[in-house]
Parts: C-alpha cells; structure tokens; sequence
C-alpha cells in the first residue's frame, strides 16, 4: 500500500477570486514618475497615450521576488512569463538580472533565442506545440512540460527521429476552488498524473526531470501553492518508485502584483497585501519542499517559478491626455481620453486609480485645484472613457478627481502585465514605449503608424493600382 505524505489535518475557509485572468492585488507602489522631470516633454517628442518602464523598478523586482524564494539547498530558477509582457528589451533585462525564459508559443520561443537566451533555460509550456516546435526544442535542450498523452507520443516520435533524448517534465492539474485550471495538463484526481509517469517511465527516448503546475492567476490564497507542493512531492515519489529521478518542481505563476481588482471580480471582503506577503506564498511551498528534498535530484532539488505580473506590473506606467469632457443625462461629470481598452484591456477586471500629472514637474498625487469661488478643493467623481467607437470602451466607472480641464495628463500606474500582449489594433494605432535607464529616455518601441496596421494587406491589382496608395 502506497504511503502518503502526513499532513496535520485543519479547517479553512479558501478564498478564490472568481475571475478567470489576469486580476492582481491592492498595494503601495513606487512611480516611474521620481525618474521623469518633464511630462509634458516627453508626450511632446513620443506622442500620447505614452507607455513609461522603469529599468530600476523593473530589475528591483526581479531581485525582490527571486529573494523571498531563495533557501539554503535549493536552487531557485526564475522562468520569466513572455506571455505577460514580451517587450525585447524588457526581456532582454530580465535575462541579464538571471531569469530563463517561459514560453507557450513558437513566436516567444523564437523571440528568447534572438535575444541569446539559450535553449536549455527555456521552459516551453502550452497545450498545443506543432511537431517542428518540437524539434527545435528537443535539438536545442529546451526543458518541454508536455499537457496530454498525444503531445507525449509526438514528443517521443520527433526525440526518437532526432536520437537524441528530449528533456521533459509533465504538467498536472487539481481540484481547488470554484473554478480550478483543468484545461491544461494531466489530472492528479482521476489518476491521470500517474499515468502519464507510468507511460514516461517506458519511453527511451524521453530524459524525465520535472513536474509542473500551474493553477491559474491571481492566487490570493498561498494554500494554493502549498496543495501544489505536496501533490508534485507525491507523483515525485511515485515516480522514483518507477525509476525517475525527478530533478524539477515547477510551481508556475499566477503570483499577486501590487494593483486593485474591481469588487465584483476581488475576493469577498476585498484581497489583501503587505510586505509579508511574498514571503507567506515561499512558507507554502518551502516548508514541503525542505522535507522532501531526498526525492529530487539526489537530495538537491532545483525550484523553477514563472511570475509575469509580480515582476512587471510596477514597473510600467501610462500617460495619456484628455481629449474632450462631457456630461450625462444626470449632469454627472465623463472625460475621454486618447487611451482606452485597445490598449489598456485589463480595464476590464482593474480598478485603475488614474491620477493627474503636474505638466511641470512629474507627478503629484495631491494636485489638487482651488474652486475659484470659494477656495475648497474641488475634487469630483469623473468617468473615464477611451477614443474607441464602442461603449465598452470605459476605463473607470468612478474616479474622484480634482476638476479636470481639456489637454490634462492623466497617470495609470502599474500597466506592464498583459496590456501590450493583449492590445489592439481597432481604429486606433498603437503607442510608443519608452525605458527610463541609467543613461535617460530610450526609446523601445515605436509609435504605430497606420501603413503599420495594413502592411500585411495585399490589394489585387483588378481592384486597384499598387502604387502604395493604401
């Protein structure tokens, strides 16, 4: 009779968010705006809406989350998350900071290779890899965390065609919460996980080293990842029972960043951070781990993460100006601005709390205007729409802020995890980015042009002259 890990048996109340994607925690933040001297400057030369990322922020992150991760005995590997936000320079710094590249797609695994990360600290998740994704990885030494039985047998086949032995780790899936990630991977419940191991087992040409989850984002709740933990050490013991030697935990991400869900999406009561709370969601998984170290990698296991948002979110920020301002039915107060859900779509989930930039000197979260009148402050509750021709383009219902006038800066903070992967490209183009480095502005993305949005298209001669008149 199989033994199980023993674990003190307890009540709990486990709070998971129902959003599906993408939703992130209320916290204090830094400002990109203590390295900015003129706003208005910067809008003038690039353009608005402007799209702002703090080199110093960014790698200060990295460090923070890679440290409250580290422990005596364990090696501690970052798997950045391209998916997040795949900026070549943003990723570009991250690898120098250390962190391998996470990768669910052909296009990002060809875009860490342009930037020399090499093949054996790519990670390549996903549930859906063609056959000639595969071979590049297998040829390169990617570490492929396979999601069903058919990719298993395509990954033997092409490793077989190869000779040559494929790293791989399998990922699982478990029932936690309302809405538990079940898409992807083999189920630990129905026996599925073990399965799999068993088949890996009897494959010559697949190199065994990790066992992978991932169960979604926003996991408020650090018990998500302790569940996590003891169920990778179970199939890790089961699989030395078969013969592997497991070298690799991968929790995944879906790790907090420090942002505000709308109360509809948030947890009841409403999630929250402080400065404990990295360490809480490393006690989760640690506290297994260093108990259970015999059964990876002879005694000296390798712990990979992929955060996204814990890391970038902060580190971005957006600038855009008021375009025209107008009143409701009920007189209530609605400015639009040049930026909307094209390409701020976490407006969605997000409770943004937009500020106003000081045109002279960076940003000042207290400006506020005197009423002429009577000298009170004239703060105001202001909804804020985009440019797009759709009435879901509203990037917040209610914002109190002092009286706005056409031509204002508008600051929204912590917008690095998931705008620039998820924007679009309806009606409007798409703006610049700029880094804010040790040596000054660069710029590291260009503003989109409208040849930019049409340069794919091909008009047929019957229907026009190609004269590039479109």
């Amino acid at each position: 009779m199989k033994k199980s890990i023993y674990e003190a048996p307890s009540i709990e109340l486990v709070q998971i968010s129902t959003i599906g994607k993408h939703s992130i925690l209320n916290m204090g933040t830094s400002s990109v705006f203590e390295e900015v001297d003129d706003v208005e400057k910067l809008l003038n030369e690039y353009g608005s809406p402007l799209f702002l990322l703090s080199e110093k922020i960014l790698r200060n992150k990295y460090n923070e989350f890679k440290d409250a991760f580290t422990e005596e005995g364990i090696e501690t590997i970052i798997g950045y998350s391209y998916k997040t936000n795949y900026l070549p320079a943003l990723c570009s710094i991250l690898k120098e900071e250390g962190a391998w590249a996470e990768v669910v797609a052909d296009m990002e695994y060809k875009l860490a290779r342009s930037l020399n990360v090499p093949g054996s600290k790519i990670i390549f998740n996903g549930c859906y890899k063609t056959e000639a994704e595969l071979n590049k990885a297998v040829s390169e030494d990617a570490l492929i965390n396979i999601d069903s039985f058919n990719e298993l047998e395509l990954l033997d086949r092409v490793a077989e065609n190869l000779g040559k032995k494929a790293r791989t780790g399998i990922r699982v899936n478990f029932m936690m919460g309302n809405m538990p990630w079940t898409k992807f991977g083999f189920n630990y419940e129905s026996g599925e996980a073990k399965e799999a191991i068993e088949k890996i087992s009897k494959k010559k040409n697949i190199n065994f080293e990790a066992i992978h989850n991932h169960s979604g984002t926003f996991n408020v709740n650090p018990k998500m990842y302790s569940k996590s933990t003891r169920i990778i050490i179970e199939l890790a013991e089961y699989a030395k029972k078969l013969g592997l030697n497991t070298k690799i935990i991968d929790v995944g991400g879906g790790f907090p960043s420090s942002n505000k869900l709308k109360p509809q999406y948030d947890i009841p009561g409403g999630s929250k951070y402080n400065e404990t709370t990295l360490q809480q969601f490393s006690s989760a998984i640690m506290r297994h781990l260093k108990k259970a170290k015999h059964l990876f990698n002879n005694g000296k296991p390798i712990l990979i993460l992929e955060p996204g948002r814990a890391i970038v979110d902060e580190a971005m920020q957006l600038i855009s100006k008021v375009v025209s301002k107008k009143k409701d039915a009920n007189g209530n107060q609605s400015v639009v601005m040049d930026a909307g859900v094209n390409i701020l779509p976490t407006a969605f989930w997000y409770d943004f709390e937009p500020k106003l930039a000081n045109k002279l000197n960076g940003l000042n979260g207290n400006l506020n205007r005197k009423n002429k009148k009577n000298g009170n402050d004239h703060n105001r509750s202001v909804k804020m729409y985009g440019p797009l021709c759709m009435q879901i383009d509203s990037i917040n219902e209610s914002v109190n802020l002092p009286s706005v006038e056409l031509g204002d800066v508008i600051v929204f903070s912590n917008v690095g995890a998931y705008n620039l992967t998820q924007s679009m490209q309806f009606i409007q183009t798409r703006p610049a980015v700029i880094l804010l480095g040790p040596t000054g502005v660069e710029l590291i993305k260009r503003k989109e042009t409208w040849r930019d949005i049409f340069n794919l298209d091909t008009l047929p001669k019957r229907l026009g002259k190609s004269n590039g008149a479109y």
